[in-house]
């Protein structure tokens, strides 16, 4: 931890840019949810989307629903540049949930030592390099504006790994 004063945060500055990175991962979830469905020969837009959606998210678990993306991608990909530029976003996006899930599942509270608002994320103290998962507003941040540049990533994954499909 560094010794340099820190500016005082608001509690509401804190849980705004958590919904900021709830926001942005929700988006994400939709990109995954489109990327699927088009790799599956799936309908993508309007109300029967939600299928492929539901498909996809009725596991919980991330990597699963990770996994179940990249079987789809593969099956219908055979462009090695392609593949490599999922499985980079694929590695981002493993990443990138850490902070997410150190955000949405915080609790915020004054650090009177300090003096300001932190958010304290105790499972998920591996993400951020402070004791006890301590979170400053620097902290969340930089995850969301991680999280910001990796859905970029994946919304332009999504027009590259739609045309060789549209192609067929």
């Amino acid at each position: 931890m560094n010794d340099k004063k820190e500016p005082f945060v608001e509690k509401d500055q804190i849980a705004t840019a958590i919904g900021h990175i709830i926001d942005r991962w929700y988006s994400i979830e939709v990109s995954l949810g489109t990327l699927f469905a088009i790799m599956m020969g799936l309908p993508h837009e309007g109300d029967v989307a939600l299928l492929p959606q539901r498909i996809l998210f009725t596991p919980t678990n991330f990597h699963t629903q990770l996994s179940m993306v990249t079987v789809a991608i593969e099956h219908r990909i055979k462009d090695d540049r392609i593949l490599k530029e999922w499985q980079s976003i694929r590695n981002k996006l493993v990443t990138v949930k850490q902070g997410r899930d150190a955000c949405a599942h915080c609790a915020i509270a004054k650090d009177n030592e300090r003096g300001t608002h932190i958010a304290m994320a105790n499972i998920f103290t591996k993400k951020f390099d402070k004791p006890h998962g301590q979170m400053t507003l620097a902290d969340i941040e930089k995850a969301q504006e991680e999280i910001r540049l990796v859905g970029i990533e994946l919304a332009k994954f999504l027009t590259v790994a739609f045309e060789p499909v549209k192609s067929k």
